[in-house]
């Protein structure tokens, strides 16, 4: 059994059970797909403030999409629940994943997404 197959079978389990669901629209006023998604957000250092030791950070967003799943596009929504969704920018692709950096969706879109189905439920 190779490396690749192990890592391969452990990045499916995370997948598996990590992800929530998602609605993925087009653009605005397409009708929404249901889809699966992991959400990373992270921090990233991006300097220091003013001359101190302290440094800056920025969230990076990111979403993972198994490509069975839902293979999105740049420039894309993905709605989460109530008052959380990204839109899609840069996407990188492997074998069987595709990760998107993402930004935060202003008030502007988030009016015009429609909401997973209990995501109220959803804990994360």
């Amino acid at each position: 059994m190779s490396l690749r197959y192990i890592k391969r079978k452990a990045r499916n389990a995370l997948h598996n059970a990590m992800k929530i669901p998602a609605l993925y629209v087009k653009n605005i006023g397409d009708p929404p797909i249901a889809c699966n998604v992991r959400i990373h957000t992270q921090f990233v250092a991006i300097g220091k403030l003013n001359g101190y030791s302290a440094e800056f950070q920025e969230a990076s967003p990111q979403i993972i999409f198994k490509k069975d799943d839902l293979i999105p596009d740049r420039n894309g929504f993905v709605s989460v629940q109530k008052g959380e969704a990204y839109k899609i920018d840069t996407i990188f692709s492997d074998d069987e994943y595709i990760t998107a950096t993402v930004a935060v969706a202003t008030e502007q879109y988030l009016a015009n997404l429609p909401v997973p189905e209990n995501s109220d439920k959803i804990i994360i």
